[in-house]
């Protein structure tokens, strides 16, 4: 059994060291680590050499230091791509080695030492090729999604999703979504499916690819394996009056809303009704709250969503 890593990093160098450090004391072997950098200007390959995971580097050019114990892989992307694309990138290059699972995340988690052991024996137990994580912790409560409504129209995805009851006291559950941080796939099921959607660039590309799992295997959610969120506590310490002033994420949440609902609503009030209500309701939330330059990036994401402009079109800071 071969099991590969891919990691999708940008400008968190300090949270790429944890999580590296993290994989190297997993009980279970790990064979291959492939980072994919999305063009980070920080002191990222810097610090990748101070801890010999690579020696050498070059944009556009996959680089590998091999051993006996792990083979490390790095990518450097000359622009970034986002989470999306930075992830279709990364699950394009696995795909051409010979690996039997990949286990997939972001570059600010932190896996406990037996997080892959216990993924790998929830596969085995409940007969499926993909299993997700439980990210809970003192900083960050996690949910295990059982049903999303695709017939129902809403501004918000989350209202459209269904979780299983907390605190979870079952050892598995089914689910239905999952985000890039943590889940483990059987290669088969990948090489079936493709790669994540770039044209997302961040947001419901995961949720996506997770509809895409589905059609070829259930996928557990998995309580016992213990993954950390590294930037859960400064996350959750921002404001209310920072969370309603708008950012070139919110567009991004909002167009890839659209364009998820275009692709996988089962009703015609859930594919095109939702954009009315969706623009909406973010204005009116705009204006009762006095951000008034929030409407900008409504009209923008909304206009993209239905006129399918996908991909980056928006650059990470802008507005």
């Amino acid at each position: 059994m071969k099991i590969a890593v891919v990691l999708v990093t940008y400008n968190r160098s300090k949270c790429l060291k944890v999580v590296l450090k993290a994989l190297k004391n997993q009980n279970t072997k790990i064979n291959s680590i492939l980072i994919v950098d999305n063009c980070s200007n920080d002191d990222t390959q810097e610090m990748l050499k101070s801890i010999n995971f690579i020696s050498e580097f070059e944009n556009e050019k996959l680089i590998k230091n091999i051993s006996d114990e792990c083979t490390n892989m790095y990518y450097k992307n000359s622009n970034n791509l986002g989470g999306a694309g930075g992830f279709q990138k990364a699950i394009d290059i696995i795909s051409q080695f010979d690996y039997d699972y990949v286990w997939i995340m972001d570059d600010d988690v932190k896996p406990e030492p037996d997080c892959l052991e216990k993924l790998l024996n929830a596969l085995e137990e409940n007969h499926c090729k993909a299993a997700i994580p439980n990210r809970t912790d003192e900083y960050y409560s996690d949910n295990a999604c059982k049903f999303i409504d695709l017939k129902k129209f809403t501004a918000d995805m989350v209202a459209r999703k269904h979780f299983h009851d907390k605190p979870f006291n079952e050892k598995y559950y089914n689910v239905v979504d999952m985000p890039f941080e943590g889940p483990l796939i059987a290669m088969d099921v990948i090489k079936k499916i493709g790669s994540p959607d770039s044209n997302y660039f961040i947001y419901f590309d995961d949720t996506d690819y997770a509809r895409r799992i589905l059609a070829h295997s259930k996928i557990m959610f998995v309580k016992d394996a213990c993954l950390h969120r590294q930037l859960a506590k400064f996350t959750e310490a921002k404001t209310a009056k920072e969370k309603r002033k708008y950012n070139w994420q919110n567009y991004y949440n909002i167009r890839n809303n659209i364009l998820f609902n275009f692709k996988y609503g089962q009703s015609i009030r859930a594919k095109y009704f939702s954009i009315a209500f969706t623009w909406g309701y973010h204005v009116v939330r705009s204006i009762i709250f006095g951000e008034f330059k929030n409407i900008k990036i409504v009209n923008k994401a909304v206009h993209d969503g239905i006129h399918k402009n996908a991909g980056k079109t928006v650059n990470p800071g802008e507005f």
